[in-house]
């Protein structure tokens, strides 16, 4: 693992409106009442579908204020590009080491973990981007690559496509779009996929698992 580094916090994208709303989804208190409110009980929803995984070391990318690290699985590893979230994560998720760092430049030795995590970030990512990470957490895995996202479908209700329109992420996806980017990807296997609803089921999750390896998708 190399050393931490400290980064330029990035200004809003058309991908990830980083300061929408004055950039009050910005402060981590807020942030988990609203997760909490519209995307409830998402982190045992991914921790159901991915119970039979084995690793003994899992990295975050994306990790926001670091909740996914009460899955308690393994050594937890979580990093974000925006520095509120970081240090809320670090200071109330003490099992956990939280880094402010780029999902396009992780700063980490390749095979550094047996698993690495990518939650909730999808919609925040361009196509290009998404490659781009998906690559890095490529070189960094040994083992597994864990992708959680919410998804369009197709008979999506007008108030899930409202509370989607106004997330700070702008690139929500339908399965077979993420599944289109991954296939560009090569040594890339998928070894589970799931779905679940969080509360009050507006949003719909899809859960992608690849192995890591000499594998075609």
């Amino acid at each position: 693992m190399s050393n931490n580094r400290q980064i330029k916090e990035p200004d809003s994208s058309r991908t990830d409106l980083k300061f929408r709303w004055g950039g009050i989804l910005e402060n981590p208190y807020i942030s988990k009442v609203h997760r909490h409110c519209l995307d409830g009980f998402k982190v045992g929803g991914l921790a159901k579908i991915i119970k039979s995984l084995e690793y003994k070391n899992i990295l975050d990318v994306g990790c926001g204020i670091g909740e996914y690290s009460t899955m308690k699985k393994g050594r937890f590893v979580g990093l974000d590009n925006s520095l509120p979230r970081v240090k809320f994560a670090q200071r109330y998720y003490k099992h956990g080491l939280f880094l402010l760092a780029e999902a396009t430049k992780l700063p980490f030795k390749d095979h550094s973990f047996e698993a690495v995590l990518l939650a909730n970030t999808i919609h925040h990512l361009s196509d290009e981007s998404l490659t781009e990470g998906v690559l890095e957490m490529k070189r960094v895995s040994r083992k597994y690559i864990i992708l959680d996202d919410a998804v369009r479908w197709s008979d999506q209700n007008r108030l899930s496509q409202f509370f989607y329109s106004m997330d700070r992420g702008t690139m929500f996806r339908t399965t077979e779009e993420i599944e289109a980017i991954l296939k560009r990807i090569e040594d890339l296997k998928v070894v589970l996929k799931g779905n679940f609803w969080t509360f009050p089921r507006l949003y719909y999750h899809t859960v992608i698992v690849l192995e890591v390896g000499d594998l075609r998708f």
